[in-house]
């Protein structure tokens, strides 16, 4: 299988996961009311931040991520998809450019 290397639309997924994360929020509220717990309001919002702010992953995140036939900037996939796991340093990275986000990323998980 040939593999094809391709760049995200980050400009679109940062729409797309700011609506997302607008939404997730009217549920975690929600949950919060009846005493649950939810971060995927703060994953989603965390995904839109790193999307606006891409360039600030570039270097720290070299190579590329297989997604079936496609390979994608490694960079950008992080950012994209957010892995719960990598969250916190993600957080860490945007702070650079965002004042608070490694707080509010330590709050949402």
């Amino acid at each position: 299988m040939e593999v094809r290397m391709r760049g995200l639309n980050t400009e679109t997924l940062a729409k797309e996961r700011l609506e997302e994360a607008m939404k997730e929020l009217d549920v975690a509220e929600v949950f919060l009311r009846e005493g649950l717990i939810r971060n995927a309001a703060g994953k989603a919002f965390l995904s839109y931040l790193a999307l606006r702010n891409v360039n600030l992953l570039q270097e720290k995140y070299r190579g590329n991520k297989r997604v079936g036939n496609v390979a994608i900037p490694l960079y950008e996939w992080i950012a994209a998809v957010v892995p719960t796991n990598g969250m916190t340093e993600l957080g860490a990275e945007i702070e650079r450019m965002v004042l608070g986000v490694a707080e509010l990323t330590a709050m949402a998980l």
